[in-house]
């Protein structure tokens, strides 16, 4: 009977590559949003470092990324979205950077978005496609939210097959068009099952206008 770890490592080998690695031998995904759907607003820049952990079992350390979220408000409806992932397995050297980046466009204000963002490996061997809706509830005006953000993911390359994700995202902040604190779980399906994963992060607004 295989070991946990064997079996997460078994389901992401046959099934493909999901986001973007090679680490050893095992593949990782990569698939955190970390944002809400509201846009920037013309001339507005946002970052949002934050730290991720996936594929954890009692048999398994799992994975790390340290990430980078950027965006800059091009409109008040359309931002340009983009992030730089280090990608670790925990417990052993080496790693790999990811990055990607797209735009997101404003369908109903700060509720509903939509983000198509394309990325890889700085080898250039392989890329993904990742369209996501972004909807955002709030529950407390302008101070929490919560966010879920299905997505479809294309692999580009050789033998590679698609997946569907979610995320659930709660941001707390006393003004969230300026900064707030991220907590995301996102779930990845797989045939045979999914893996788990959970990020924590602090978003910042640069050179804020005002809409």
């Amino acid at each position: 009977m295989k070991s946990s770890k064997q079996l997460i490592q078994k389901l992401f080998q046959l099934s493909g590559i999901f986001h973007i690695l090679f680490l050893t031998e095992a593949c990782a995904p990569v698939f955190s949003d970390m944002q809400s759907a509201r846009t920037l607003g013309k001339g507005n820049i946002e970052a949002t470092p934050y730290y991720t952990n996936s594929g954890t079992t009692s048999e398994y350390k799992g994975v790390s990324l340290a990430s980078l979220n950027f965006g800059v408000g091009l409109s008040d409806q359309i931002d340009l979205r983009g992030r730089l992932s280090y990608l670790w397995n925990n417990g052993e050297e080496g790693g790999v950077t990811i990055f990607g980046v797209g735009p997101k466009f404003e369908i109903v204000p700060e509720k509903l978005s939509f983000f198509l963002p394309v990325g890889g490996t700085f080898t250039g061997e392989i890329w993904q496609l990742q369209p996501t809706v972004f909807y955002s509830l709030p529950l407390i005006e302008n101070k929490l939210e919560t966010t879920i953000s299905p997505k479809y993911v294309f692999n580009v390359c050789q033998g590679c097959s698609g997946y569907f994700a979610t995320n659930l995202g709660f941001a707390f902040s006393k003004d969230l068009s300026k900064y707030a604190i991220r907590a995301e779980y996102g779930r990845v399906f797989v045939e045979g099952g999914g893996v788990g994963q959970f990020s924590l992060g602090y978003s910042f607004t640069i050179n804020t206008k005002e809409k």
